[in-house]
C-alpha cells in the first residue's frame, strides 16, 4: 500500500514539474512576443505597413467619377505615387484615386516646386529653396527646412532620399538619409557643380552627375558611389557634353542624359549602348523603370520633331520620326505618351507608329496610371481609359 502511495506521489509531482515547464514556457513566449512588439513597433518594416494600411484607407471607395473639377493655380507637374496620381501646383500637392476620389491635399509654400517618386513614395522639395516633404500618398511622413540651398534630390521606395545642395567651403554636396530621416551618407565635390543625383531603387548605391570646365571646355563625369565606401567605385567622363539627368532603372541600369546624347550604363559604370544625336538637339526625355525615350528635334529650319527609345539593356529599340508636335514625353513601363497640343499618341517600345491617338484641348499635363490616363486643362481633370482608344 505504502509503495502505491509513493508511485502516485511520484507521479503527481512529475506532472507539477511537467506544468510548470509548459507554464514557464508559454511565459517566454510571451515575453519574447511582447519584446518582438515593442522592439518592430517602431520598425521600418511595422512603419511601411502602417503608411500602406492608411493610404489604403484613404484610397478606398469610389469618388465622384470624372470630370472633377480643377483646384486652380499654376501647374507644375502631374505624375504616379503608388496607385494614385498627382497634381502639383504653385501651392499645393494634390493625390487623387483612379475612382476621381481626392486622396490627400498638402499646402507646401514652394517657390520651385518639384517632386520625385518611387513606388509609393513622394519627395518634394523647392529647387534654389531650402524646403523638403517626403510624403506617401495620403500623409507626410517628414519636413524640413535645410540651411544649404537644394539643387537636385531623389528618393526611394522604402524612403531613403538623397539631397544636393550647395555646401559652405564647397562647390556642391550630396546627402543621402535612411527611412528614419538619419544622414547615413555624405559626399561633397570641391571643384565639380552636381546637377544630378539617382538612388538605386533597391538600395546601397548611388549615381551622380557633375559639371566643370576645363581650359574652356564643359567637362562631365557620371560617379557611382557604393555607400558603404567614401569614394566612387566608378567614373565616366563625358567630355564637351553637359548632363541634364542621370537615374537607375529597375534592373539596376543606369541612363544619362546629356545635351549632346543618351547613353545606358552597367551597374559598374561599363557602356551599354549610346545613341548621339548628331545635328539634332534634344528637346524631351523621360527615363521609365525598363527603358528610356528622347525626344529630339531639328535645329534649323521647320520644326520637326524623332523619337528614339533605348531599353534598360542599352538597346536602341527604334527611331522614327514623328508626324506630330511634342510638348512633354512619359513613360509608363513597355509604353510611351507623347502629348502634343491637342492629342495623347501612345507608342510601344520597340513598334514604329503610335498605337492610339486621344484627342483633347486645353491640355496642362497629365499622367499615365494603369494603363489609362488622367490630365488637367484649366477646368478640370479628366480621365481616357485605355479601352477608349482611337487606333490610328
Amino acid at each position: 500500500m505504502s509503495q502505491r502511495i509513493a508511485d502516485f506521489e511520484k507521479a503527481r509531482k512529475k506532472r507539477m514539474r511537467k506544468n510548470r515547464l509548459k507554464r514557464l514556457a508559454i511565459l517566454f513566449v510571451m515575453a519574447l512576443a511582447v519584446a518582438a512588439f515593442f522592439w518592430l513597433k517602431d520598425s521600418s518594416l511595422v512603419r511601411d505597413l502602417r503608411y500602406a494600411a492608411d493610404d489604403f484607407i484613404h484610397s478606398f471607395g469610389s469618388g465622384p467619377g470624372f470630370p472633377l473639377e480643377s483646384p486652380g493655380g499654376q501647374t507644375q507637374e502631374m505624375g504616379v505615387v503608388g496607385s494614385d496620381f498627382y497634381l502639383l501646383n504653385d501651392t499645393n500637392l494634390y493625390v487623387y484615386s483612379r475612382q476621381g476620389k481626392t486622396v490627400s491635399s498638402a499646402q507646401h509654400r514652394y517657390t520651385n516646386p518639384t517632386a520625385e517618386t518611387q513606388d509609393g513614395r513622394l519627395l518634394l522639395y523647392d529647387r534654389g529653396g531650402h524646403g523638403l516633404m517626403l510624403r506617401t500618398a495620403a500623409q507626410t511622413i517628414y519636413e524640413s527646412n535645410l540651411e544649404d540651398t537644394i539643387i537636385s534630390a531623389d528618393v526611394s521606395a522604402d524612403g531613403t532620399f538623397a539631397v544636393v545642395t550647395d555646401a559652405s567651403g564647397f562647390a556642391a554636396k550630396v546627402t543621402v538619409y535612411d527611412s528614419n530621416q538619419r544622414e547615413i551618407y555624405a559626399w561633397m565635390s570641391a571643384d565639380d557643380l552636381i546637377q544630378s543625383a539617382a538612388l538605386l531603387p533597391s538600395g546601397g548605391h548611388m549615381a551622380i552627375a557633375t559639371l566643370n570646365a576645363q581650359e574652356g571646355m564643359l567637362v562631365s563625369q557620371v560617379m557611382i558611389f557604393d555607400l558603404t565606401q567614401e569614394e566612387p567605385v566608378a567614373t565616366v567622363d563625358y567630355p564637351g557634353e553637359m548632363i541634364v539627368q542621370v537615374d537607375y532603372m529597375e534592373n539596376g541600369s543606369i541612363a544619362v542624359v546629356s545635351d549632346q546624347g543618351a547613353y545606358v550604363l552597367s551597374g559598374s559604370g561599363r557602356q551599354l549602348g549610346e545613341y548621339r544625336y548628331g545635328r539634332l538637339q534634344l528637346a524631351y526625355f523621360d527615363t521609365g523603370s525598363q527603358g528610356m525615350a528622347v525626344v529630339t528635334q531639328s535645329q534649323i529650319g521647320r520644326q520637326e520633331y524623332s523619337m528614339v527609345t533605348i531599353t534598360d539593356s542599352g538597346r536602341v529599340s527604334s527611331l522614327q520620326q514623328l508626324t506630330h508636335g511634342v510638348q512633354s514625353v512619359k513613360t509608363e513601363r513597355g509604353s510611351i505618351y507623347l502629348a502634343s497640343a491637342d492629342a495623347i499618341y501612345a507608342y510601344a517600345y520597340g513598334q514604329s507608329g503610335a498605337a492610339a491617338s486621344y484627342p483633347v484641348s486645353d491640355l496642362e499635363d497629365f499622367a499615365p496610371l494603369a494603363g489609362n490616363l488622367y490630365y488637367q486643362t484649366s477646368d478640370t481633370i479628366e480621365e481616357i481609359r485605355a479601352s477608349s482608344s482611337q487606333e490610328e
